[in-house]
């Protein structure tokens, strides 16, 4: 008797195929779309209000998820000699924060109050 393989997009927010049909330029490789995924997941998580057990991921989490995502694949590419370094001597860390549009994804600021 043989075990079922486990799945591997298991737990993710946006698969890697759904990457693939929303950027053209997203990894062929599932191995690393997932490690990219997950990690972008990962930040998301941590930054965005938490869900009540047995909620849906909302549709503005996975879309952060996809920004997210994109931003850290592209990352390694990018100019070197940006603001967005920190260290020095050809030795560096390339810091990539979430951006103001995934934040909103994650917590939109609603209005308070009311005029009148």
């Amino acid at each position: 008797m043989t075990t079922p393989a486990a799945d591997p997009d298991a737990g993710l927010w946006v698969t890697p195929a759904a990457w693939r049909d929303e950027w053209k330029d997203a990894p062929s490789d599932d191995a690393r779309a997932r490690r990219v995924l997950r990690a972008a997941q990962d930040q998301c998580e941590a930054f965005a209000r938490p869900l009540a057990a047995g909620t849906a991921v909302p549709a503005a989490f996975e879309l952060a998820v996809l920004y997210q995502a994109r931003d850290l694949a592209q990352a390694p590419g990018r100019d070197v000699s940006s603001d967005t370094m920190v260290g020095a001597e050809g030795y560096a860390i390339r810091v990539r924060p979430l951006s103001a549009v995934v934040k909103a994804l994650l917590r939109p600021k609603r209005a308070h109050g009311g005029v009148g």
